[in-house]
This record gives C-alpha cells, structure tokens and sequence, in this order.
C-alpha cells in the first residue's frame, strides 16, 4: 500500500498492541500484599508506552498505609533468611510468577 487512507493510520492508532491479552486489557488489577489482593482508594491510570492515548489498566497505588487496605508487614530484613535458603529455581518460578 503505498498510499494508505487516513482512516487506516486511525484504526492502527486506536488498536490495542497486539502483546496484551483481551482478558487484563483495560481492567482494574489489585496490588499482591501478603499472597492476597489488595486494593486501595487511590488509583492510577498505566498506559503503553507506544500507544500512551489507551490505557491499558487501573492500578491502586500503594503510597501509604492508610489508603492500603492490609494488614502490617514486617520489614523486608526479616524475610530475608527464608529468600537466602530457597533455592535459584524456587526464586526464578516466583519471580516469573510475580511478572504475570
């Protein structure tokens, strides 16, 4: 196509890429505190960053306990001992996880 009509570049601008799922696209996602999910009163809207005009999601934004609800958590040191003894495979499945 060497001169494309306008309302393809339209139609091509307005498309979700092609990377994100139907199922997650556009919806809100809860923050995993604790292995459960959590919400919190403020939110905020994350877009692609090809494409900034879609939002790809809404996202509660954990600034401060107040607004999470959840309960307190110890501090990162104390969960160090168990994360030092499990082993690189353990690590890499719960890293991925954490990515889906």
């Amino acid at each position: 196509m060497f001169d494309p009509p306008a309302e393809l570049h339209q139609r091509f601008d307005q498309a979700p890429p092609a990377n994100v799922t139907s199922k997650a696209w556009g919806r809100e996602h809860a923050m995993l505190i604790g292995g459960k999910e959590r919400s919190s009163k403020d939110k905020f809207e994350v877009t692609e960053s090809d494409q900034p005009r879609l939002a790809a999601g809404r996202v509660p934004a954990g600034r401060s306990r107040p607004t999470v609800d959840a309960p307190p958590s110890p501090p990162a040191h104390a969960a160090w001992p168990a994360w030092a003894a499990t082993p690189w495979q353990e690590r890499v499945r719960l890293l991925r996880r954490a990515a889906q």
